[in-house]
């Protein structure tokens, strides 16, 4: 007998005595005992599975197992882990610390969805083969800690979900990883509501196309340097940070986004947020940052200076509600393509000052509500032409002099 594939598959056994079963000549356990979902214990210890390659799906939505010994196991073979305990959602301890996956190059799900598993003792695995680590950690809901400082993750390609809605997770040491090779960090760490630290400070990030999502959601954040971070070649910061709602600060001074073309919400609702540096950003081939800054109810500075872009067609609700905002230069900002304002600065209610000094807004722009609720605005540096498409938004009591909108 050589494969063990889809044995015990949708099984209604509670409990199975299988452990004196000689399995030393099996390669595929696939699926094994997947869906097995009455199953409450399973001892495996006496097994020797030194043949196995394939641990795919082996235990996925066991959602009742809350005993499982496999400690023993010798894994030398094993090549794949995805899914291996995909919902395992009863399982609160599981030992495979000593598990030798030297050779595994897939762990893709591999724990995702264990909810109640607490702590998982992982440091020592050799993870220098692994190529897939998407959604390995998915919504483990109950895991406090994890110590994976010293994983050799070089080539490693893929990490999207890897920790999303790890929403007990408190620190996380990832300063060591190798992400040379990783493209996208969709949704790496979204959701982690009660993540306080993480230091992703080594990362080389050269390779990078897409931030979306990466850090939405976690609400217990407070500060986050990435300050070393290569991102020239992302084309998508999305909501990367939005409802990071603690986060006071954030170093993103070294970023060059030459390629950035979305950065649709990317800090909405960061309601702690103070100040952003992107001075140092010159995003040419920026095309949406509609709710960008939506809901920075505490934003006191942005510092655009550098900006040159020329290629943004949406602007819808950008600034709305930044309620702490007293002046905002974008005097550097060329918009001719801009089709839709609406509501781009609702809500500001200390903005005194706007300078928008080289705006060319396209009579055709929506620009409904654009300044609905700044009722301190008093001072906008524009043209000529740009003051008159606003003045259906301002009102007569504004006028026009010497390069200013003056509101009397």
């Amino acid at each position: 007998m050589t494969s063990l594939a889809n044995r015990f598959h949708d099984s209604d056994f509670e409990s199975l005595d299988i452990n004196d079963w000689d399995v030393s000549n099996v390669i595929n356990l696939d699926n094994c005992f997947g869906f097995c979902k009455m199953l409450k214990a399973l001892d495996l210890s006496k097994w020797n599975i030194c043949n196995v390659k394939d641990l795919e799906y082996c235990f996925r939505y066991c959602i009742s197992l809350e005993s499982l010994n496999i400690a023993s196991w010798n894994t030398s073979n094993v090549k794949n882990l995805d899914t291996c305990f995909y919902h395992c959602e009863s399982l609160r301890t599981l030992d495979v610390s000593k598990w030798n996956v030297s050779r595994v190059k897939k762990m893709g799900w591999c724990f995702a969805n264990c909810k109640s598993l607490s702590s998982l003792e992982l440091a020592s695995w050799n993870v220098s083969n692994v190529k897939d680590l998407n959604h390995c950690f998915s919504g483990c809901t109950s895991l406090c800690s994890l110590e994976l400082a010293s994983w050799n993750t070089s080539n490693v390609k893929k990490i999207w979900g890897c920790f999303s809605n790890c929403t007990s997770l408190r620190s996380l040491d990832l300063s060591y990883w190798d992400v040379s090779k990783v493209e996208t960090l969709y949704r790496c760490f979204y959701g982690c509501t009660s993540l306080e630290s993480i230091d992703l400070s080594g990362w080389n990030t050269s390779n990078l196309e897409t931030l979306y999502h990466c850090f939405y959601g976690c609400t217990s954040l407070e500060s986050i340097d990435l300050s070393g971070w290569n991102i020239s070649r992302v084309s998508s910061i999305n909501e990367c940070f939005k409802n990071c709602t603690s986060l006071k600060s954030i170093n993103l001074s070294s970023w060059n986004p030459r390629d950035l073309r979305n950065m649709n919400g990317c800090f909405k609702n960061c309601t702690s947020l103070k100040s952003v540096d992107l001075s140092s950003w010159n995003p040419r081939e920026l095309r949406c940052m509609k709710e960008c800054f939506a809901n920075c109810t505490s934003l006191v500075s942005v510092d655009f200076s550098s900006w040159g872009t020329t290629l943004i067609g949406n602007m819808t609700k950008s600034f709305m509600g930044c309620t702490s905002l007293r002046r905002l230069d974008l005097s550097t900002w060329n918009i001719p393509f801009v089709e839709n304002m609406n509501l781009c600065f609702a809500g500001c209610t200390s903005l005194i000052y706007l300078d928008i000094r080289d705006w060319i807004i396209n009579r055709d722009c929506h620009i409904k509500d654009i300044f609905k609720g700044c009722k301190n605005l008093s001072i906008i540096r524009c043209r000529q032409d740009t003051f008159n498409v606003l003045m259906t938004e301002l009102g007569d009591e504004w006028v026009y002099e010497y390069g200013y909108a003056i509101k009397y």
